[in-house]
């Protein structure tokens, strides 16, 4: 088994992909609780994968 180090797993894109697919079916104060995140942060990562959700449907 290879260990976290070995792998270089990257931390940042997991945790705003986690963020990202949380707020999509979150309210952003649930994830702002859940993710001890201000509400104002948490409610402006919601604005950003909107964005996302529209583009990805523009396509």
């Amino acid at each position: 088994m290879a260990s976290v180090e070995s792998t270089r797993l990257p931390t940042r894109a997991a945790r705003n992909t986690a963020m990202i697919a949380n707020v999509t079916h979150l309210d952003a104060v649930v994830v702002s609780d859940l993710f001890g995140v201000a509400p104002e942060t948490a409610h402006k990562w919601a604005q950003y994968a909107s964005t996302l959700a529209a583009q990805d449907k523009s396509r």
